[in-house]
């Protein structure tokens, strides 16, 4: 008797544990926050990011922490933004050089210019706990690439962004925010190259060094784009 006790004691006390974790389960899914955007969001460039909130003051702090010298660019060439974007492609995505964009692998092309569709700079992101479903067509990634890069012949559904089956892209939005500190020369090459050589930092002092970049960037027409990385 004093068995059978025993053992219905342990199976009533396994039930208050496991319906206590059950309950435990529901409410924090129900906390979790979910953004569902599709291909008709507005893109945000860095100068809204910065204007837009007193909360994101740190990015008012990353256009301070970049210093340019060295010849004027031309209108139309944001050399802050570029010092940017050679950022997010050495650091945030682990492309370390190229003589030529089309030696990127389709995979970081595709997100790169996922990402791009929505912000200028990825660095500028604004900060946020909810997560973000996005979700674009070829063409729309094809365009952007052609923005960024100046491809303009890339099979991009051979990346794993590419969903067969509803023939579109889909991707959870990274969080790339981050304080981007650097100094930096640009070079006019000629009327339609132009060089940045750019140091970045790992503190706002600027006393630890993070590495090196180099970039050319080309012109054709009114596109201005990173043409050769080191």
């Amino acid at each position: 008797m004093n068995r059978k006790i025993k053992t219905l004691l342990i199976v009533g006390l396994c039930l208050v544990i496991v319906s206590s974790c059950v309950v435990i389960a529901i409410v924090f899914s129900g906390s979790r926050k979910y953004d569902t955007v599709g291909n008709d969001s507005q893109r945000i460039d860095s100068s809204e990011n910065v204007i837009s909130s007193v909360a994101t003051s740190d990015l008012t702090s990353t256009n301070k922490n970049i210093t340019i010298t060295g010849d004027l660019a031309p209108n139309g060439l944001d050399a802050t933004l570029f010092i940017k974007k050679a950022y997010e492609l050495k650091y945030l995505f682990a492309i370390s050089s190229f003589d030529n964009p089309n030696e990127i692998s389709v995979n970081k092309l595709v997100q790169y210019a996922f990402c791009h569709m929505y912000y200028d700079s990825l660095v500028d992101m604004p900060k946020s706990e909810n997560l973000v479903y996005r979700s674009a067509s070829a063409d729309e990634i094809s365009a952007e690439i052609t923005k960024q890069f100046n491809i303009t012949d890339l099979n991009v559904k051979e990346s794993d962004l590419y969903n067969s089956a509803k023939d579109n892209f889909e991707m959870w939005e990274p969080k790339y925010s981050t304080i981007v500190v650097a100094t930096s020369t640009v070079s006019i090459l000629s009327d339609s190259s132009y060089k940045i050589v750019a140091n970045y930092y790992s503190d706002e002092k600027k006393a630890i060094l993070k590495g090196a970049i180099t970039i050319t960037i080309s012109k054709i027409e009114s596109l201005y784009y990173i043409s050769s990385m080191l």
